[in-house]
């Protein structure tokens, strides 16, 4: 007998590729803020224009987050003759503009009709504290509107092990089965299920199909 799934009450997001745009769409701002030739950061992920093994390999659970974006940097490093580059120094760089620079219009839009709906939002990060830094979260008006953010490390655990989820919605106040959970990374959404969340795969590089799947689910 098949058991009804609970309404959905709650939205709990990723941050980085869901949010805010992913460092790869950002490329542009990343050369001219350190001096670089348009298209000189050749490697981008899903977005290309060169291929990007680790990535794939990041994609496939062969290769952590952290050592790519590690290794990433250091590769812009180099190209701007600084080798000493670290992703604490390049990534508030890259989002040091206007939130309009590097919020995802398609999540804005979706975050107020949800809270119009009644569904409570928060968000649920890994890295971002340790890439943009401890008050950066507090520096973005929008996040203010988004709600609560869980970071990892305040939880005990990192995405994908389910208690990291368990943790999130049971501070939230809802039952697991009641929130719906959004991220980029399959391994981070197969960790949410486990934990008894909801959840939808965000592709890069389809925002708009990714966030009519959210919006499908959360009935709006």
């Amino acid at each position: 007998m098949s058991v009804a799934r609970l309404p959905v009450s709650g939205l709990l997001l990723d941050v980085g590729g869901v949010v805010i745009r992913h460092a790869f769409e950002l490329r542009d701002l990343i050369e001219s803020r350190l001096g670089l030739a348009p298209g000189a950061i050749a490697r981008g992920g899903p977005f290309g224009p060169a291929p990007d093994p680790d990535w794939d390999r990041v994609e496939r659970r062969e290769l952590s987050e952290t050592a790519y974006w590690t290794a990433w940097t250091e590769e812009i490093g180099r190209l701007a003759g600084r080798a000493d580059l670290t992703v604490q120094e390049l990534w508030p760089t890259t989002y040091a503009g206007p939130e309009t620079e590097f919020l995802r219009p398609e999540i804005v839009a979706l975050v107020d009709e949800a809270a119009a709906a009644g569904v409570r939002t928060a968000m649920l990060s890994n890295d971002l504290t340790t890439y943009h830094g401890a008050g950066w979260v507090d520096e973005v008006p929008f996040f203010r509107r988004i709600g609560t953010f869980f970071d990892a490390a305040s939880l005990g655990a990192r995405k994908p092990a389910p208690v990291a989820y368990t943790a999130a919605v049971d501070r939230l106040g809802l039952p697991a089965a009641a929130v719906l959970f959004v991220d980029d990374l399959l391994e981070n959404v197969s960790g949410a299920e486990a934990a008894g969340l909801p959840a939808v795969l965000f592709d890069l590089v389809d925002p708009a199909g990714s966030t009519a799947q959210v919006r499908k689910h959360l009935g709006l």
